[in-house]
């Protein structure tokens, strides 16, 4: 609108120009999770003709580096910069009604485990500058959180408490994850065992703990897992078991992994169908198999994940399956 002043944090531009980077990657891995085909903005666009449908791209008119104070109509106003899913986060806080108003600082779904890496393509969340928003925050007090979604939190010791176990709880998981790199615990092993005890339970429906391990390691150590000289070359895991696949044939393949997952080990019969679908994709058994494999894993804590969900529908989807069965 005429007169409207917009006001961004500093690392606002560098966080807009990476977005424009992978603008093409985004948009074709989007549409796993997101309504790439439009219908709620060809919905609006019919209830509001003559609506641009361009997204737009706004010009920050004020750039604040770490704290910056307005009076709007006799309304105090402070800007905080803040880290969270991305480095140009904003806390904006009433200070005279001690309101908080963080957005998806903490993510979608608060107080949920965070996504410290999206599997839809982003920069690494680190966590530390994460937590120390997170203290930022609690040291506000406030009585009221408006998070990005659903209602505010109300009350300074639920706000405290729920603040205090999110941070607490990544903090368990980043040392625990630490202590086992030290110690030569091989990450598929620190992923499988890290859990977070009782006291510190959170939701895992955005950012999961198995996931963050990973990151904590990619984050610290780099891709190289030191594990295999075939990491340092680009190398195909299912071109190479196709190799193999040559001389045992694909049907006794096929039923080592209808036997995996006959026991359970779903992710074992997604890893022998990925070979023979390098040999032989349009197999009906092979899709009956995939669809399979991956509806075990989405009935089996797959649909708790916003992230795992859609990518698990998305597969039984691509194998020929419906994902709603």
């Amino acid at each position: 609108e005429p007169g409207t002043t917009y006001i961004a944090q500093a690392d606002n531009p560098a966080c807009q120009a990476d977005d424009r980077r992978i603008q093409g990657l985004r948009m074709r891995t989007a549409g796993i999770w997101f309504d790439m085909l439009g219908t709620d903005a060809k919905r609006i666009y019919l209830e509001n003709p003559g609506v641009s449908m361009k997204q737009s791209e706004p010009m920050p008119d004020i750039l604040f580096e770490d704290r910056l104070a307005l009076t709007v109509d006799g309304l105090r106003i402070e800007l905080l910069a803040a880290v969270g899913e991305t480095t140009d986060c904003c806390v904006v806080w009433l200070p005279d009604h001690r309101v908080a108003l963080v957005s998806n600082l903490f993510g979608p779904l608060f107080p949920h485990f965070p996504n410290v890496n999206t599997i839809r393509g982003d920069r690494y969340r680190f966590v530390e500058p994460q937590l120390a928003t997170n203290r930022m925050v609690r040291e506000l007090r406030p009585e009221m959180l408006i998070t990005g979604r659903y209602e505010p939190i109300v009350g300074a010791e639920l706000i405290e408490a729920s603040l205090a176990r999110l941070h607490d709880a990544v903090v368990h998981v980043h040392d625990r994850a630490l202590e086992g790199f030290n110690a030569g615990v091989d990450v598929w092993t620190l992923m499988r065992e890290i859990e977070l005890p009782p006291h510190l339970r959170v939701g895992q429906g955005y950012g999961k703990v198995s996931w963050a391990v990973r990151t904590f390691w990619e984050e610290y150590v780099g891709w190289f897992k030191l594990e295999s000289t075939t990491e340092l070359y680009p190398d195909s895991a299912p071109a190479a078991l196709a190799e193999l696949l040559a001389i045992t044939g694909t049907d006794a393949a096929l039923e080592r992994a209808e036997a995996a997952l006959a026991r359970g080990d779903a992710v074992l019969a997604i890893r022998l169908g990925e070979a023979i679908a390098s040999v032989a994709p349009e197999d009906e058994r092979l899709r009956t198999l995939m669809v399979a494999a991956h509806r075990h894993l989405l009935d089996n804590g797959g649909d708790v994940s916003f992230w795992e969900n859609g990518w698990l529908r998305t597969e039984i989807t691509r194998w020929g399956g419906e994902p709603s069965a």
